[in-house]
């Protein structure tokens, strides 16, 4: 009975802890310090570097040590998204690589799960990771409006399993209309993949750098900034 009651306080600490992280991890605008915060707290579902933004939350995923090849550094795809793109673990083994928001698997929102067995001995980095993004056009948003967002999610095995969850979003206000209807459900693959390249292409300051940030002109404001954060908080 004792080591019951010991293991659901240890359960109730690993979950408030998760709750913890949880609270400090959604950001829609990235912060515009490269500085590194020494009160942040760290999050270990979030990239490790010196390129990544660590003013808000400090990555201590070692994501460099597990990417597939230099083309896939995770300096390539930014956690702050400025890059256009995201980086994933992928599921059998070959180790992190780079996916743009165009891809086939963000625009299906479709989760990559690594396999138990498949990091073990080599990029162990990615052991327990999973990873989800999505490039989305709110409900009753303006035709003008989208949301790039990512997920990423590392556990660790143990007698109580625990998680870290890392997700960020941004809500942009293109400078023209670019999707037909404003109803999510109508938003098609084309316009959300033409959606993401023009936001790559025009709506970013110093993209590609852990500075970057969202030109005042492309940042979403009044019901449509409403709408974009109900949601993030539901992805």
């Amino acid at each position: 009975m004792e080591k019951t009651k010991e293991l659901l306080k240890k359960a109730d600490v690993s979950n408030q802890a998760l709750l913890d992280h949880l609270k400090g991890t959604l950001t829609t605008v990235p912060a515009t310090s490269q500085k590194t915060a020494t009160t942040a707290p760290s999050n270990n579902a979030k990239c490790a570097g010196d390129m990544q933004n660590h003013a808000e939350i400090i990555g201590t995923l070692d994501c460099y040590s597990a990417k597939i090849d230099e083309d896939n550094n995770p300096e390539n795809c930014l956690d702050n998204l400025s890059n256009g793109k995201i980086w994933v673990c992928q599921p059998n083994g070959y180790g992190g690589k780079c996916i743009n928001f165009q891809s086939e698997p963000v625009l299906a929102r479709r989760a990559s799960v690594v396999r138990s067995d498949k990091y073990l001995n080599d990029k162990q980095a990615c052991q327990g990771v999973v990873t989800k993004a999505a490039v989305a056009h709110p409900h009753t948003a303006g035709k003008d409006i989208g949301v790039l967002a990512l997920k990423r999610v590392k556990c660790h095995d143990g007698e109580i399993p625990t998680c870290e969850v890392f997700k960020t979003a941004v809500c942009f206000k293109a400078d023209k209309i670019m999707f037909k209807s404003n109803t999510e459900q109508n938003a098609t693959d084309t316009e959300l993949s033409n959606f993401a390249k023009y936001v790559r292409d025009n709506a970013w300051i110093d993209a590609g750098t852990a500075n970057a940030t969202v030109n005042a002109s492309w940042m979403c404001t009044g019901e449509d900034a409403t709408l974009a954060q109900g949601w993030i908080k539901a992805f």
